[in-house]
This record gives structure tokens, C-alpha cells and sequence, in this order.
């Protein structure tokens, strides 16, 4: 008996364990001078990171996949005070799964493609964050969160070439010129697939903001406002039948 609760200790001790791993925490911050993702003494601890992982980002130097495949980081956390620059070697890409991305500092430029896998936050707090390459929302809701003075920006090619899946909500504080965007940045498309504030998104003058409501458009008839009409239709013509026939009888 002992000793089989030792086992079992010490098998959830390693899944435990297997789960830490697989969203263990690497801090980038480029200290090799390399650049590049792959090596070891770029990140605090001197180890790289594998797919999966959370990383975070302590360094205003480029922070380079050089894998050439995609990588999947489960986050991505810019610390206080650094700017991320997030940029390919040769054609990679970076997905971004749950975890999401959290700006502590002064926002992220990510000059390769980025593709959210499903449902997610990103807050983009006070700094901005640019989308120079394809972006492409896989499932589920991405929802980014502005704080005052925030802003996102889609450069040309950002939105064009993917069919977003999921959708994009934007949230917080976002002003008539916290989103910028153009007709070479987004398609038709990715536009409607895009709320502000819970509202549909429109382009007007460079920037992404909240579609104008209509309070002036005449709604459809239901089907109980026509039933109730034909009602009131058929009354009055009962009544000219009726006065018709009571004037004839007494004339």
C-alpha cells in the first residue's frame, strides 16, 4: 500500500511537471547577440524555447525565428519598458495560441506573418502594436483590449490574403484614430468580420471605427403589424356595410 502511493506521488509529480514544461516561461533577451530564437544563450537561463511555450520579452533587440517552420508560442508578454520586434530569418511564421499576448510595455511590431489559433485576449494596454506581414484568425473569438492611448495598426498585406475563420473584437478605450487600416491592409471580408465595441466595423479615412446606426430607417412590417392592419382594414369595411344596408332599410 505504501508504496503504491508513492508511485502515485510521484506520477503526478511528472505530470505535474510534463504540464509546467510544456508552458514554461523563456525570457528573450538576445544576450548571445545572435538574434536568433534557436540559441540557447539568447534567452535567461540559457535555453531555447520549443513550441508551446510562453514567452516573454526583456529586450528592445529583434527577436528572430530562425526555425524555418512555424512556431507556436502558447503567449507572448512584452515586459515593462521593452518594445517587441518579432521578425522571420528566412519565411517563418508565429502562431499564438491561448495564452494570447500582454503588453506590459511600449507595444510590439511583428514584421512576419501571425495567425491567431483560436478563442483569445490580447491587451494592447498603452502602446501600439503593428501587423506588417499576413494575419490570419483561425476560430473562435480574438478579442484586443486598447487602454487609453493604445493603438493597432494593420500595414498593407496584413489582412488580405488569409480568410479569417474567427472574428475580431475590439474592446476598451479605442478613439475615431486607435485603428488604422486601409482597403490594401483589410479586404471586404476581414472587415466584416470585425466589431468595435460590439458594433460592426467600418473604414472611414484610414482608420477602423464603429459602423454609424440608422435610426431613421424605416424597419420591416412583422407579421403581427400586417395581420393587424388587415384587421382594421377588414373592421372599417364591415362598418360601411353594415351603415349601407341599416340606410336602406329605414329609407
Amino acid at each position: 500500500m505504501k508504496h503504491t502511493t508513492i508511485r502515485h506521488l510521484f506520477c503526478a509529480a511528472l505530470f505535474l511537471g510534463a504540464g509546467h514544461i510544456a508552458h514554461a516561461q523563456f525570457i528573450w533577451t538576445n544576450a548571445g547577440g545572435s538574434f536568433a530564437l534557436s540559441d540557447p544563450t539568447n534567452w535567461l537561463g540559457g535555453v531555447a524555447p520549443g513550441n508551446g511555450a510562453d514567452l516573454a520579452i526583456a529586450s528592445n533587440d529583434p527577436l528572430g525565428l530562425d526555425m524555418g517552420s512555424p512556431f507556436t508560442a502558447h503567449s507572448l508578454t512584452i515586459n515593462s519598458s521593452y518594445l517587441a520586434t518579432v521578425a522571420p530569418f528566412g519565411s517563418e511564421t508565429l502562431l499564438i495560441g491561448a495564452g494570447g499576448i500582454t503588453n506590459l510595455g511600449n507595444g510590439a511590431d511583428f514584421q512576419l506573418g501571425l495567425t491567431a489559433l483560436n478563442s483569445q485576449l490580447w491587451s494592447v494596454g498603452t502602446g501600439t502594436f503593428t501587423l506588417e506581414q499576413s494575419f490570419e484568425i483561425q476560430s473562435g473569438i480574438l478579442t484586443v483590449s486598447l487602454g487609453t492611448g493604445g493603438m493597432f495598426a494593420f500595414a498593407n498585406n496584413s489582412g488580405l490574403n488569409p480568410t479569417w475563420a474567427g472574428t475580431l473584437a475590439f474592446t476598451g478605450d479605442i478613439s475615431a484614430t486607435s485603428i488604422a487600416a486601409s482597403d490594401l491592409s483589410l479586404s471586404a471580408q476581414n472587415i466584416g468580420n470585425i466589431t468595435i465595441g460590439g458594433n460592426p466595423a467600418a473604414l472611414v479615412n484610414g482608420y477602423l471605427v464603429a459602423a454609424p446606426s440608422n435610426p431613421g430607417a424605416v424597419p420591416e412590417p412583422s407579421s403581427y403589424g400586417l395581420f393587424a392592419v388587415g384587421a382594421l382594414i377588414s373592421l372599417v369595411g364591415f362598418r360601411r356595410i353594415a351603415r349601407a344596408r341599416y340606410s336602406k332599410v329605414n329609407a
